[in-house]
Formats: structure tokens, C-alpha cells, sequence
């Protein structure tokens, strides 16, 4: 079978007018690439921002957690206190005379102070947790939010190429890729026929 010159010059100008096809349907459909490389850069500029707040969480965990120790301690403090005065109660009790009570009721007077000072402390440190708590959440929803929008971003932006190579067109969506293979086809059949 002979090839006869006008039939490639028939698939020459096939693959011409595919290739502009192409062209046409790549600028038409979808993002520039300038919006690719911006939201590229977004997310990548997120990435290193949600490094960052991994280390700003465990330090703000650790101060969180510094404070609900300083709780249970003055939670504990303030306990001991408060059998001190269950003590302190009971000798109390016992006492015959004023003489034998004021000792003691001074004692008391002076626990009890000790336990509602200790339970202040314990009050202060658990406001200052949930403070360091309230802090970091809302430095993640913060975040979050900004994580959200970067990848909304980036999931619109898709980065494709045909053939995976940056300097041909971009991807056609899989219908125009349909309606495109079978135009290609449709040529390549009638251009073997002939």
C-alpha cells in the first residue's frame, strides 16, 4: 500500500487543528497558571505556619498543664487544711475553759485562712489554665480557617498538564478528553480509509 502525499498532508493538518483545539479548550476551561503557583504557594506558606503552631501548641500545653498542676496542689494544700481544721474542731470540743479555747481557736482562725488561700490559689490557677486553654483554641480555629481556605484553594487549582509536562496544555475536563478522542478518532479512521 502506497502512502499518497495528500494523505499527510490530511493528517498534518488533522493534528494541527487538534493541537489548537487543545489549545482553545485548555485556555477556556479551568485557572491560569499564575492562580496555580499563588495557591501553591499558599499552601506552602500553611505548611510551614501549621509547623510553627505544632510547637506553640505544646508550649501552650505545657503552660496549660503547669497550671492545672498548681491547682491540684493548692486543691491539695487547701485539703490539708481542711483536717487540720476538722482537728483543730474536735480539741476544740474538748476544751473545759476560755483559756483552754482561745489557743485553739486561733489555730483554727489560722487554718481556715490557710485553706481559703489555698483554694484562691487553686481558683487563679485553674482561670490561668483555662485561659492558656481558651488561647490555643483559638489560635487552631484561627488556623483551621486559614488551612480550610488554602486547600479550597488548592483544590481548585489543579495543576495539570498533559502528557505531565508543564509547558503543553492544560488538561481538558474527561468530557471535552471524550468528546476530543473521539473527534481524533473519528479522523484517524476516515484518514486510514481513504
Amino acid at each position: 500500500m502506497t502512502v499518497k502525499p495528500w494523505h499527510l498532508l490530511s493528517l498534518g493538518a488533522s493534528a494541527i487543528a487538534i493541537l489548537i483545539g487543545l489549545h482553545l479548550l485548555a485556555s477556556l476551561s479551568g485557572p491560569s497558571s499564575s492562580d496555580a503557583v499563588d495557591a501553591i504557594a499558599a499552601a506552602k506558606t500553611w505548611v510551614d505556619v501549621a509547623k510553627g503552631w505544632h510547637q506553640t501548641r505544646i508550649a501552650l500545653k505545657a503552660r496549660e498543664d503547669a497550671h492545672a498542676d498548681s491547682a491540684r496542689a493548692a486543691a491539695a494544700r487547701a485539703a490539708a487544711h481542711h483536717a487540720i481544721d476538722v482537728a483543730l474542731a474536735g480539741e476544740l470540743v474538748h476544751a473545759k475553759t476560755a483559756a483552754d479555747s482561745n489557743p485553739i481557736l486561733i489555730r483554727l482562725v489560722s487554718a481556715a485562712r490557710a485553706e481559703a488561700s489555698s483554694w484562691h490559689d487553686a481558683f487563679l490557677a485553674l482561670g490561668r489554665a483555662k485561659a492558656a486553654s481558651d488561647s490555643a483554641l483559638a489560635q487552631a480555629d484561627a488556623l483551621l480557617a486559614r488551612g480550610q481556605a488554602v486547600t479550597a484553594a488548592v483544590t481548585k487549582v489543579a495543576d495539570c498538564h498533559l502528557l505531565g509536562l508543564g509547558f503543553l496544555p492544560r488538561c481538558p475536563s474527561r468530557n471535552a478528553s471524550f468528546v476530543l478522542g473521539l473527534g481524533v478518532g473519528a479522523i484517524a479512521v476516515l484518514a486510514v480509509h481513504r
